[in-house]
């Protein structure tokens, strides 16, 4: 039988375990890094930069539950449970994604002085300092996840695949 496939899983469950609670970390951080951080931040009460507030608080938000998310994710690949596969596909897609969408969208807007477009850009950029995922995208941890845990659940055995129902029947 080979070891590799369950050292691999178990790995990426740790690595899922800690970059969670650094995450939190750094988006608890975030709070104290804005100079005087208050809904009265001049992000916030600028005419200049509408909704920066409310898109501010959205991805405070969308960034913990991919956090809680990550942590569940993390106990149930230590498990080598099969829903730890559909939950770090579900996960690390998510996160490349957002990735890929906010950095898409604030270059296309940001080409554009003035109108509606810089306005967009300027909230962007404007909540951009809640990331308690950027660790995860600075190392490509997601796509280096997704790649290693679809591998190493195919190399299973079967048996071991489907350790829920193993773990119901006995």
């Amino acid at each position: 039988m080979k070891a590799w496939p369950k050292r691999i899983l178990r790995t990426i469950g740790v690595m899922d375990l800690v970059f969670a609670p650094f995450g939190l970390w750094m988006v608890v951080a975030g709070f104290s890094w804005r100079e005087g951080f208050s809904l009265y931040h001049p992000d916030f009460t600028s005419s200049r930069v509408p909704y920066a507030a409310e898109l501010y608080w959205g991805d405070v938000t969308l960034e913990l539950f991919c956090l809680i998310f990550l942590t569940l994710t993390g106990l149930a690949v230590l498990r080598l449970q099969r829903r730890g596969l559909r939950m770090t596909n579900a996960l690390f897609t998510f996160e490349i994604v957002r990735f890929l969408a906010e950095g898409t969208a604030f270059y296309i807007l940001a080409g554009h002085p003035g109108g509606n477009a810089e306005l967009v850009a300027q909230m962007i950029v404007s909540a951009s300092t809640v990331q308690g995922t950027t660790p995860q995208i600075i190392t490509g941890f997601p796509v280096i996840a997704l790649i290693a845990t679809n591998i190493a659940y195919r190399e299973l055995p079967h048996a071991e695949r489907w350790s829920e129902v193993r773990g119901s029947l006995g």
